[in-house]
């Protein structure tokens, strides 16, 4: 548990911050308007109380005012508490994402740097598990080499099938 808190979730910013920042964006969105429907909603009920005759402190123009208060109370809790979730699964699924593209990169970088093929491989809890035996048949094609995980690659596939 400690190891997983030490954790840097953050690997690729630009990328997982964009995903994170968006989904708070659209989820603010949605509770604005559905706090904006609901005060549209009070204030049709609080005119028909009007046009009944009401006085402004009739019980029922004090109960709309406390179960408005009430309603958004918990509409704004619902809105940070779901920020809170929707931040932390949006960090753990931007990781798992971020984390095969960062790889990617640096096997890239060290390829050009050594002039070398070399063959890439994700972990098992990565996304996109399917593209290092594309990658490495590609890679291993274009430098007319046979890729030596070749066989490996063919098994895994069938095991996924």
């Amino acid at each position: 548990f400690v190891n997983f808190l030490r954790k840097n979730f953050l690997i690729y910013p630009q990328f997982q911050l964009t995903l994170i920042i968006t989904q708070f964006l659209v989820m603010g969105g949605v509770i604005g308007l559905v706090a904006l429907q609901i005060t549209r909603s009070y204030e049709r009920l609080k005119a028909l109380g009007a046009q009944a005759g009401l006085s402004e402190g009739h019980a029922y123009f004090n109960l709309l005012n406390y179960q408005e208060d009430l309603v958004k109370s918990y509409l704004f809790a619902a809105l940070f508490l779901g920020w809170g979730v929707s931040f932390v699964t949006s960090l753990l699924l931007s990781h798992k994402l971020a984390g095969p593209l960062v790889r990617l990169k640096r096997h890239f970088e060290t390829m050009f740097q050594t002039g070398q093929p070399a063959s890439i491989q994700f972990r098992r809890t990565d996304f996109m598990r399917d593209l290092p035996p594309a990658i490495n048949n590609a890679v291993y094609r274009l430098a007319g080499k046979q890729n030596p995980a070749a066989g490996v690659e063919q098994i895994d596939k069938k095991k996924s099938a």
